[in-house]
């Protein structure tokens, strides 16, 4: 039971993050003319990895049993990781760029 509710806690939880994946592109000014391009190109990378993960994982499992995990498991530590520098980078991008621009405005 406690499993069955983690895991729709945590679907849950991760669509919600891609039901508010346009938010930052509005943020970053990007143009009303290509948004649409723009949630198309963020979509196709936000649920690429939803095409192939699956298969990906089942094959180890079926190859190495319950051993699997230890390696799935890190996997997903080192992509969670690998997410968390990449937002970082980019808010320290966006930080830059919109407090220069907005010093600029100001003076």
């Amino acid at each position: 039971m406690i499993a069955s509710i983690l895991v729709v806690v945590f679907g849950f939880t991760t669509y919600g993050a891609f039901s508010i994946g346009s938010s930052p592109l509005s943020e970053v000014k990007i143009p009303m003319s290509i948004f649409g391009t723009a949630t198309g190109i963020l979509s196709v990378v936000g649920f690429l990895p939803d095409v192939f993960i699956h298969t990906w994982y089942g094959g180890m499992i079926d190859a190495q049993g319950t051993a699997a995990f230890n390696m799935i498991f890190g996997f997903e530590i080192m992509f969670g990781i690998i997410g968390c520098f990449c937002l970082v980078m980019l808010l320290r991008t966006v930080k830059k760029h919109f407090g220069s621009t907005a010093q600029a405005e100001e003076a």
